[in-house]
């Protein structure tokens, strides 16, 4: 699950699409499998400056209700300003 995070690190309720994807399995040629959680739908609706945090889950094949919190990881600072930019490459 993707929250989005104010610099204070509370979460805030400027996220928006699908916050929540099942992962996908994921190998590169000679290395172990990982699991890519590829979110394709989400934007920020306020500007500010945040970051984005994916909250993992294991789920129990055949029980939703059953998980368990494997994890999260957080990214580098997004920053949204209404300004037109370029587009490009990051």
């Amino acid at each position: 699950m993707a929250v989005l995070l104010a610099q204070n690190g509370m979460v805030v309720e400027s996220l928006a699409g699908e916050t929540t994807v099942t992962g996908v399995d994921f190998q590169a040629s000679g290395s172990r499998t990982s699991v890519c959680f590829p979110f394709t739908n989400l934007w920020i609706v306020h500007e500010g400056t945040y970051t984005i945090r994916v909250d993992v889950y294991r789920v129990l094949p055949g029980d939703e209700q059953a998980t368990t919190y494997e994890g999260q990881a957080e990214s580098n600072l997004i920053t949204v300003v209404r300004d037109e930019v370029s587009t490009g490459r990051p």
